[in-house]
């Protein structure tokens, strides 16, 4: 493992050099795109509600007036491998420098208690629970999703949910099921679009805390799910009571990126390969305890993530295959549904997402898109801090916190049916 490391870090700081012309012509296409159509998707203003124009102004308003910070890593630390890599093997040691100042609150941190959510279709899935210690039971709460293969148990789940804590609001992170550790009791597992255990999350936080604010964060394949959701839900967000959402790393459309883990290459190499086989270790631990649709030997079969869709994803969930399923759930073309405040940091030489398209910030749309040169995968480490100031989170769970709180406190409202009046 020792070995591994040493030959990735090398790798990493060759291709360094790479980074400031690759991701220079990146940030020249995005600002070529300034049309209200995008690359042939046409966004559809006129289907706004007329019943919610008011809400999403002042959504869009609150949005759009929060003040972004740049990430700035240290100039060894620019390539998207060294960021996603390090981000994910050594976040608490290079948050904001190169490993001379460890943050020991992801090496302590603990979750506070587990609660397992049983679900109408016979399943569950667990959720951990992390307190602000605010001495208010009815804190803002925020329910963090994770990426593919990851947890609660994860440095950046962890990373995220002090930096929420910091800012007084208490977090909720869904192990998507499968992810806690624990063998579900049916084949459904979860993907981009599912959003059913979300909801019902969010349902009980309702049913028990009627006036909690609740907030929605998650990276990669969560932070896909928790736009999927706002965009389903639409003008009627306001029913659940959700104020807002922070995310980073959104597979806007997933027809246009699934190559980078799917065909032979760096991304593939690095990281879609481990992914895989993760995935099908689970899958055959589980097959003896939970009746499958697909004899054994097929999870052996599946060379790349895709081929483990089109087996356990599209048939399961009713998509034609995984082609299908990438188109449904992708969310390009549902972005301009979103009726509440919401932040997508979004690096551009992110390497699962090369060749994304990259829609343009819309001011009268309460999305907002913080697209960076820089972060890579999830990563934002070895930040540049100028600002000298002690940090208790790394740069991207902390701008996703200040832009929460940025919302909370200008949506000073008791519920969202009443922003008309702000």
């Amino acid at each position: 493992m020792i070995l591994y490391k040493y030959n990735l870090l090398h790798f990493f700081f060759l291709q360094s050099s790479l980074s400031f012309i690759e991701f220079s012509l990146a940030m020249t296409a995005l600002t070529s795109q300034t049309s209200r159509t995008i690359k042939g998707v046409k966004i559809k203003d006129t289907e706004f509600a007329a019943t919610g124009q008011k809400q999403r102004q002042v959504a869009a308003k609150v949005s759009h007036s929060f003040m972004t910070r740049e990430f700035s890593p240290f100039w060894y630390a620019t390539n998207p491998h060294i960021q996603t890599i390090m981000g994910t093997l050594y976040r608490s040691e290079t948050m904001y420098d190169n490993f001379s100042d460890t943050n020991k609150a992801i090496k302590t941190f603990k979750w506070d208690k587990r609660q397992r959510m049983e679900t109408v279709d016979g399943d569950f899935f667990d959720v951990d629970w992390k307190f602000s210690n605010s001495g208010d039971n009815e804190a803002p709460l925020v329910l963090v999703c994770h990426g593919l293969e990851s947890s609660s148990a994860s440095p950046l789940a962890k990373d995220m949910s002090i930096a929420f804590n910091n800012i007084g609001m208490d977090t909720a992170c869904l192990n998507f099921r499968g992810c806690s550790g624990e063998i579900n009791r049916t084949e459904r597992g979860y993907h981009l679009g599912f959003t059913n255990d979300l909801k019902q999350m969010i349902d009980y936080v309702n049913s028990k805390w009627p006036k909690r604010h609740i907030y929605l964060s998650g990276f990669s394949l969560g932070a896909n799910v928790v736009t999927k959701f706002l965009a389903d839900v639409g003008d009627n967000a306001s029913q659940f009571h959700v104020y807002g959402a922070a995310v980073n790393a959104v597979p806007f459309d997933m027809t246009k990126t699934y190559k980078n883990v799917n065909s032979i290459g760096v991304t593939k190499t690095l990281y879609a390969d481990r992914l895989l086989k993760s995935l099908t270790d689970r899958l055959q631990d589980a097959y003896d305890k939970i009746e499958f649709s697909f004899p054994f030997k097929k999870i052996r079969e599946c060379k790349t993530i895709m081929d483990f869709e089109n087996l356990m994803v599209a048939p399961i969930f009713g998509f034609k295959d995984a082609m299908d399923y990438y188109e449904k759930c992708s969310t390009i073309r549902l972005l301009y549904k979103i009726s509440v405040p919401q932040l997508i940091v979004q690096a551009l030489d992110d390497p699962f997402f090369d060749g994304n398209i990259n829609p343009p910030n819309n001011p009268e749309w309460p999305l907002r898109i913080h697209y960076t040169k820089y972060g890579g995968h999830c990563g934002f480490v070895f930040h540049n801090d100028r600002e000298g100031a002690k940090r208790v989170s790394s740069w991207m769970p902390t701008e996703l916190a200040s832009y929460l709180l940025h919302v909370e406190e200008n949506l000073s409202a008791t519920s969202n049916s009443e922003l008309s009046t702000i």
